[in-house]
């Protein structure tokens, strides 16, 4: 049985809750909005680099982003941004 792609799930989820489209968010990371989509849709993993920038654009950590932990530091940096 195929386990949930929590990678997928949790960018996508860290990406809504910032405001940002995948257009938006493929413009930060300077990517394109289709590799956002195939992440989100688990059909793509990030380069390493890629990774770290998506952890430091959001607040976030790799273990949370990869299921490592259910932990989520970008709640905290979310009450700290406003």
């Amino acid at each position: 049985m195929i386990k949930t792609d929590l990678f997928a799930e949790r960018l996508k989820e860290l990406r809504k809750l910032s405001g940002d489209s995948q257009r938006k968010l493929a413009e930060k990371l300077f990517i394109s909005q289709v590799t956002v989509s195939c992440y989100e849709q688990g059909r793509a993993r990030p380069s390493f680099e890629t990774l770290v920038a998506i952890c430091k654009l959001y607040g976030t950590s790799s273990d949370y982003l990869l299921g490592l932990t259910d932990d989520d530091p970008s709640d905290e940096f979310r009450k700290n941004r406003h």
